[in-house]
């Protein structure tokens, strides 16, 4: 509820300045929306997640997504008012939901709407459903009171703690979009359970080329995409680890990382350089009790991380090559940017050269802490 009063004030300031004036309910306060398109037309079919505001000392409010279709986005969103009176307002919106099938086909017209419409935020954030249809994540109930938009915010706001995904506002999409060697993406959304309840999870990420969907990263890959890319990203890492005979896991924190891309030419080629370097410390000790104040055991520790990290980013670049052929790593950005008169002959197949492009993977691993234990439990024979 502390939310809605949040909200509440944000309204009051930034629209009518008074809420319990009639013209707020006469409004259609939009927090999201779930774009689809219809069956065997070419028409659009929205869930526009609204909030409704009564007016009246105690303001109350309550909120749930209306369906509504048109030939176009702007006659799909100006239904509204067929179904409930309102007319949408949108500057309040926080997430926009696409359907699968609507982004392999392309997301341009979308594109077109959101960016052309005066109320539409430019920082709102952009998500591919991974279920039959967008509609079906605003059905969903995260929790009482609460808002999909609202909860969809919330994961994006803790993603660099769970870097399971990627998360784009539509600015930024856009950038990507018109950005010479480079492609976009966009973090998926699927639908599970918890406590009996159907709640949504931002988990992955669908891949493009242009404005077109053509396939899906796991939240698993994209941990690795998130590494390979010169952003914020930390989270836990879990490794099985045998120590002078025992077996048993080691958690590590990740608490600093940095990316750096690289250029160079050799051999009448280009190729990429990808450095990784990493700051953790020890979470959690799981049947074994290694003495990492050792300088042998805990560089050995260091080269497991490394390793792994190493192997997952080379598995998921290779991956996106083979298969998708979509620079999402900006590696020809950097050509262009580090040698640019190699770009030139590179740009027009950009695409099929990414393909062969030679990616050499660097990780290094500093293992700085260790909790509030110097050193492991210890326990007498």
């Amino acid at each position: 509820m502390k939310r809605y009063i949040g909200f509440l004030c944000l309204l009051m300031v930034t629209t009518l300045g008074c809420w319990n004036y009639r013209e707020v309910e006469e409004l259609g306060i939009v927090s999201g929306v779930g774009i689809d398109k219809q069956e065997n037309t070419s028409n659009y079919q929205l869930a526009i997640e609204i909030v409704n505001i009564k007016g009246g000392q105690d303001g109350q409010i309550n909120h749930h997504p209306v369906i509504t279709q048109g030939q176009s986005m702007f006659d799909s969103a100006r239904n509204t008012i067929l179904r409930t009176g309102q007319r949408a307002y949108w500057a309040h919106a926080t997430a926009a939901v696409i359907s699968e099938d609507l982004a392999r086909d392309g997301i341009l017209s979308v594109l077109d709407w959101v960016s052309r419409d005066a109320e539409v935020r430019s920082d709102i954030w952009l998500f591919v459903s991974s279920e039959k249809d967008a509609k079906s994540i605003f059905l969903t109930e995260p929790d009482l009171n609460d808002l999909v938009s609202f909860k969809l915010a919330d994961m994006v706001s803790a993603h660099n703690s769970v870097p399971k995904f990627i998360p784009k506002e539509l600015w930024k999409f856009k950038q990507e979009l018109s950005a010479p060697g480079q492609s976009p993406t966009l973090p998926t959304i699927r639908i599970v359970e918890n406590n009996g309840q159907k709640v949504p999870e931002i988990w992955g990420t669908a891949v493009f080329r242009k404005d077109k969907m053509v396939g899906w990263l796991d939240g698993l890959e994209s941990f690795a995409l998130s590494y390979a890319l010169p952003k914020n990203a930390f989270g836990l890492i879990i490794l099985p680890t045998t120590i002078e005979g025992k077996s048993g896991v080691v958690s590590y924190e990740v608490f600093g990382k940095t990316t750096m891309h690289s250029a160079t030419f050799a051999g009448n080629r280009a190729l990429m350089n990808v450095q990784v370097d990493l700051q953790v410390g020890i979470a959690d000790l799981e049947g074994i009790t290694p003495d990492y104040r050792e300088t042998t055991i805990l560089r050995m520790l260091e080269e497991d991380v490394s390793s792994f990290i190493k192997q997952e980013i080379r598995q998921v670049i290779s991956r996106v090559q083979q298969e998708f052929k979509s620079d999402i790593f900006g590696f020809g950005g950097v050509i262009r940017q580090q040698l640019p008169h190699i770009w030139k002959d590179l740009e027009s197949d950009w695409s099929e050269e990414f393909t062969k492009l030679d990616v050499r993977v660097a990780v290094n691993t500093t293992i700085r802490a260790s909790g509030l234990l110097t050193a492991p439990i210890q326990m007498r024979d």
